[in-house]
């Protein structure tokens, strides 16, 4: 009798770790990243939308070397992943809005609940969020200073990291 209860509470287990793990399902679809925008469909003169649109390319190609970077970046995270898959979850699961998010709590120090609720208010769009927080001049929507110095750190990272592979191809494949 114990042994077919424990060959059923195996089986159970073991089925419920393929449901949890099949994609489609609830679970895995929680944290599965946003598909890569395509940059040619983005306006050249959206800063933001760049941003994101580059930001969501890393997290595609390296989720790890991504959420590890704003783990160590942001300190409001507290290093504690869990905030930033809450965070993820809020940003409508993309990881560049994830990103823009923290640059925009960072630069202005406010709470990062303030900034969602400005955020909120603007009609869910992150370049007016911006705009209302002060951080981007609305006539050119050029980032002020310090929130500029977040984003040019954020993305000579971002760009590196998307370099490599080109780097490789046309060292080894002449392409």
């Amino acid at each position: 009798m114990f042994r077919l209860n424990a060959i059923r509470i195996s089986l159970l287990g073991l089925l419920g770790g393929l449901v949890w793990g099949l994609p489609g399902t609830v679970a895995a679809e929680a944290l599965r990243p946003v598909p890569i925008c395509d940059l040619a469909e983005i306006e050249t003169d959206n800063s933001t939308g760049v941003f994101i649109c580059v930001g969501e390319m890393v997290a595609e190609r390296d989720i790890a070397f991504f959420t590890a970077d704003l783990l160590d970046t942001y300190k409001i995270l507290k290093n504690d992943e869990r905030n930033l898959t809450r965070l993820f979850l809020r940003c409508d699961r993309s990881w560049g809005a994830t990103a823009y998010a923290l640059a925009l709590q960072a630069a202005s120090r406010i709470p990062m609940d303030v900034v969602l609720m400005v955020y909120d208010e603007a009609g869910r769009d992150w370049e007016r969020t911006a705009i209302r927080m002060g951080l981007l001049y609305p006539a050119d929507c050029r980032p002020s200073y310090t929130f500029g110095v977040y984003l040019n750190r954020q993305e000579s990272v971002w760009c590196k990291r998307l370099e490599v592979p080109l780097r490789w191809r046309r060292m080894f494949l002449g392409r």
